[in-house]
């Protein structure tokens, strides 16, 4: 499946960007990078997505097909679509292989977004799959990775020199939503979008952070269906 210009543009975005307040609880910010943990050892399916042809880091993402990227819905707000790109292969930023953006979807709900590259990725082991069904439990540990700042109030936009990990438990289950507290580190502001991984697949897009205290998580389990429709990848069970 090819979507491409039904993908939002990167003016269509911006006059979307008001619903951003909808999609993040009160009092928490988007997440963008991660105060604590570690340097990540391991690279699984995690990419960076940058803007303006390369020269602003946006987000993480997570490579759940050879065309195609999960992440977070407000990434996008602003950007012109044709300067898109994500890198993917390497820990450290803008190494490996780099692939354009032809476009993304947002869902209409859920602050989630499918990503379509312009061709695909060269190594099929970063492929990451994604949970379709059950729900993590209250009291598992999870871990998230990604690219950034590793302090929080930074004004800088740089990501950090390699991929970074920090492990966290889930405190509330929902549904839709997951909510956890860190055990080693926190995402701050700059690694939206990134995947809640435990065990071997993806179980959440990580959105949202609520000071020191609480990160948000959409469930992949409910925007499982629309992600299988958009991409023809059916999540596991």
């Amino acid at each position: 499946m090819t979507i491409g210009r039904m993908f939002r543009s990167g003016a269509a975005a911006a006059a979307a960007a008001g619903l951003a307040v909808a999609l993040v609880f009160a009092g928490s910010t988007p997440a963008s990078a991660i105060f604590g943990g570690t340097t990540s050892g391991v690279l699984r399916g995690q990419v960076n997505i940058w803007a303006d042809d390369g020269d602003s880091y946006l987000c993480t993402g997570t490579l759940i097909g050879q065309r195609w990227v999960l992440t977070a819905k407000h990434c996008f707000y602003g950007e012109d679509t044709d300067s898109l790109q994500i890198w993917t292969g390497d820990r450290r930023p803008k190494y490996g292989e780099g692939v354009p953006v032809i476009g993304w979807a947002g869902h209409d709900k859920y602050d989630v977004a499918i990503v379509e590259l312009q061709w695909s990725v060269r190594n099929v082991q970063l492929i990451a799959k994604y949970n379709a069904n059950s729900l993590l439990k209250t009291g598992i540990q999870v871990a998230v990775r990604g690219w950034g700042r590793d302090q929080p109030n930074v004004p800088s936009s740089a990501p950090t020199s390699s991929l970074r990990v920090c492990s966290m438990k889930v405190d509330g289950s929902a549904v839709d939503e997951m909510r956890l507290t860190p055990v080693d580190g926190i995402p701050q502001q700059g690694d939206s979008g990134a995947g809640v991984w435990q065990g071997d697949r993806v179980y959440g897009i990580y959105y949202a952070t609520t000071g020191l205290s609480y990160g948000h998580a959409t469930q992949t389990s409910v925007v499982a269906g629309w992600i299988e429709a958009m991409t023809d990848i059916p999540g596991v069970s």
